[in-house]
């Protein structure tokens, strides 16, 4: 056993030490420096040092565990753990401590470097100053309270654009539940509800083919942004008055404290299982159907800004919510072009 108690081997130990915590929690002192082979000293220091870079962890007796980590220490954390489970999102990581936008950080990554040519990129950021949802809906929380998180897809290794958000939203759905310990469900097409409450959404943006400009051409492939916003450490007081009994957060569901990149990597597991190259559209209307409770009952919504209002006897990934209206006629609502109103 040889133990590096110098500044880059405790910030590499500390390191592996976050990773490891983030996938199970909590773990002893004394185990971590058995996976480790090394002294119960150095894995210490390294808690010490995740503690000092901004890191907040709770030790009781010998067991340690993850409260809330630092936006620092996310790419690399997330792309130890791609590189150790041999999956493919979280291989390549861009992590902010403040962005306009991961879904802008994403489009330009694909015309500046060539992006997406075979690969995918993760973006998350501690806070957005113009995070956006559909139809231009701002998406607002301070620093340290919600995932912001945004893929960067080539085309040719995901579902279409209205698929992966059906896909998203699921994916969502199951790694939010293992958190909030409560029923989570889906509000048609991209709300993620507990207890009646949003916390989540989710973006899905598309990148055409093309060079970029004239001046610097470069091909661009077609791609596909996925952009998701989780409300997780937020108080109801965090909330403005007209959107505290409209809006929730991992925190208020559970009644814990949950760390961000934690929920980060339960997510990208998920993400990869559903939307690379994704459920079958019999598993994706099974699950929809299971969370969103909309087939039989009656709705309205609006449609390439049209509304409409009628029953929906079916939800169909291909085509969208299936509905019947007062006069019989069937109508198709894509996840792209549709808003739910109300049931």
């Amino acid at each position: 056993m040889r133990d590096s108690f110098d500044r880059d081997g405790i910030s590499r130990m500390a390191g592996q030490v976050l990773a490891q915590l983030v996938q199970r929690q909590p773990q002893s002192i004394s185990h971590l420096a058995h996976e480790h082979e090394c002294s119960p000293g150095l894995i210490l220091a390294a808690v010490d040092a995740l503690r000092r870079s901004g890191c907040i962890l709770e030790q009781q007796r010998d067991n340690v565990l993850v409260r809330q980590s630092h936006w620092k220490w996310w790419r690399g954390v997330l792309e130890d753990i791609s590189s150790q489970r041999g999956t493919t999102l979280g291989r390549h990581v861009l992590s902010y401590e403040s962005t306009s936008s991961t879904n802008d950080v994403c489009r330009q990554a694909a015309g500046q470097m060539g992006r997406p040519n075979g690969e995918t990129l993760v973006v998350l950021a501690d806070h957005q100053s113009a995070g956006r949802g559909r139809r231009g809906h701002r998406w607002e929380a301070r620093s340290g309270q919600s995932l912001l998180l945004s893929v960067l897809f080539p085309a040719d290794q995901c579902l279409s654009a209205q698929a992966v958000t059906l896909c998203a939203a699921i994916a969502c759905a199951i790694s939010v539940e293992r958190f909030a310990c409560q029923p989570v469900h889906l509000k048609w097409p991209n709300d993620v509800m507990v207890a009646g409450r949003k916390v989540g959404g989710i973006l899905v943006e598309t990148i055409p083919a093309g060079p970029i400009k004239r001046a610097n051409p470069r091909q661009v492939h077609p791609a596909v942004i996925l952009g998701i916003g989780i409300n997780v450490t937020q108080t109801a007081d965090d909330f403005p008055m007209e959107l505290q009994s409209k809006a929730g957060s991992i925190r208020l569901a559970s009644g814990e404290m949950v760390d961000r990149l934690a929920l980060a990597v339960e997510l990208l597991g998920e993400i990869e299982r559903c939307c690379m190259p994704g459920l079958s559209p019999e598993q994706i209307a099974i699950e929809w159907k299971r969370r969103c409770h909309l087939v039989n009952r009656m709705v309205r919504v609006t449609h390439h800004g049209v509304e409409l209002e009628g029953r929906v006897v079916d939800l169909d990934p291909s085509v969208g919510l299936v509905i019947t209206d007062a006069h019989g006629r069937t109508h198709f609502a894509d996840a792209g072009a549709t808003s739910l109103v109300e049931t």
